[in-house]
């Protein structure tokens, strides 16, 4: 039995490596062609492109790898049905369920694997191919800093920003304190806000203070809540400078997550992208979970062609059917963790399904 492991073992990562680095592949020569004219525009220099695509390498195969699971498991299978090995496995005695485990113990140990490396090199590769993108290629001024949990912004006036909690879709920064300085970066001002939100084309101020220093003097104070704020960015410029939850590791987000519930913010969309980095865990086993009876039931039909079809249509599913509950979540329409388990659930349950259905 060791032998036959070893040797079904060995097609399945065989065809696992040249499936997902086709797969990487393609995505990584779409995604050039796609940006070459913004490439053109800002007159991005070879090495800055190509280190641009080396960090974005590891998301797209953390996100591709379900799909080449899926793929080299119809493949695998499917060869050796082809080639009549699995009538010579089942006539020896080995059962369709036992010819199957070493495919499924695998990629339950990638699944695992995956969330560890994911959760480890992903953020920061994520976060650095934003930086290359948005500072070193298009050469944007580094204008928003995540620290201790708040975001920090140097407005086009030149004064300092500091931010607990953005919404831009709503229009709404929670939490906003504001400073100006002199020229000897001395604070001349200070702004605390509890909001500050968009309403008719202005920023208005929500239970504001004013705070003005001079020195030798006493410090002024002045309510101004309600008063329009003259901030240059509309709440579509302030998108990109919102905390992406794919920047941020899994302890990151949890840490931020009880920030925002410990202040009384919103935590619907980052508890969605929290559920979905635990679900993310096991698409990578589930969709090797629904390929193995796949390709057991049509061992004798299926083609590569077909299987490469069948691969493609149900990874392609899957993310319609993520997508759309996250989104759903997003809007408070239905929980975050039964948004981010219901692709998880839907596949896991067909797979059982045709697994149990399978002749032996």
């Amino acid at each position: 039995m060791r032998i036959l492991n070893r040797y079904i073992l060995r097609e399945f990562l065989k065809f696992l490596s040249l499936s997902l680095t086709a797969l990487v592949g393609i995505y990584l020569v779409v995604d050039f062609f796609e940006r070459l004219d913004n490439f053109n525009e800002f007159h991005a220099r070879g090495s800055h492109i190509a280190i641009y695509f080396l960090y974005e390498t590891p998301k797209v195969v953390f996100l591709l790898l379900p799909i080449a699971v899926l793929l080299a498991t119809i493949l695998c299978i499917g060869l050796l049905a082809k080639n009549s090995e699995i009538i010579a496995m089942r006539a020896g005695g080995v059962s369709l369920y036992r010819i199957a485990m070493p495919i499924l113990v695998s990629t339950f140990i990638l699944s695992i694997f995956s969330f560890w490396a994911n959760d480890l090199f992903v953020p920061y590769a994520n976060r650095q191919a934003t930086y290359m993108k948005e500072q070193v290629i298009e050469k944007k001024p580094a204008r928003g800093v995540l620290q201790a949990n708040k975001v920090w912004l140097k407005l086009s006036d030149g004064k300092i920003m500091n931010i607990e909690y953005m919404d831009s879709e709503k229009g709404k920064l929670s939490g906003v304190s504001i400073f100006s300085f002199d020229t000897g970066f001395h604070i001349q001002e200070r702004i605390e806000a509890a909001a500050l939100e968009w309403k008719e084309g202005a920023w208005i101020l929500q239970d504001a203070v004013r705070y003005r220093f001079k020195a030798g003097e006493p410090t002024t104070v002045e309510t101004i809540s309600g008063a329009t704020y003259p901030l240059a960015e509309k709440p579509s410029a302030l998108k990109a400078m919102e905390i992406n939850p794919e920047e941020m590791s899994f302890g990151q987000l949890r840490k931020y997550i009880a920030t925002l519930k410990a202040r009384g913010y919103s935590t619907v969309k980052y508890s969605a992208d929290l559920h979905g980095k635990v679900a993310f865990i096991f698409v990578t086993f589930i969709m090797s979970l629904v390929a193995v009876p796949l390709a057991l039931k049509n061992i004798r039909t299926s083609g590569i062609g077909t299987g490469v079809g069948l691969s493609i249509l149900i990874g392609f599913s899957y993310w319609v059917i993520y997508s759309v509950s996250i989104s759903l979540a997003y809007s408070g329409r239905i929980p975050p963790i039964f948004a981010a388990w219901l692709g998880n659930i839907l596949y896991i349950s067909g797979g059982a399904y045709l697994m149990m259905s399978v002749k032996q």
